[in-house]
């Protein structure tokens, strides 16, 4: 799965915002927006951050990329 779907399924199933996202995860909101466009990846760290948010397992997050 995309990493742009996760994040727009999240944000859509949460009801959470763009700016609470780049709270959680120490990202600027710059970085979510090419989070979400399908334009960049979070790192590692951002990752673990995002993954502790949405309770979801670092190996799905892990193995999301930009292109299927």
């Amino acid at each position: 799965m995309l990493f742009k779907n996760i994040i727009t399924s999240c944000i859509k199933e949460y009801h959470i915002s763009v700016d609470e996202i780049s709270k959680h995860t120490h990202a600027s909101v710059e970085e979510v927006h090419s989070w979400i466009a399908g334009e960049a990846l979070p790192n590692h760290h951002q990752l673990e951050h995002f993954s502790a948010l949405f309770a979801l397992p670092m190996s799905v997050l892990e193995n999301a990329g930009l292109e299927e």
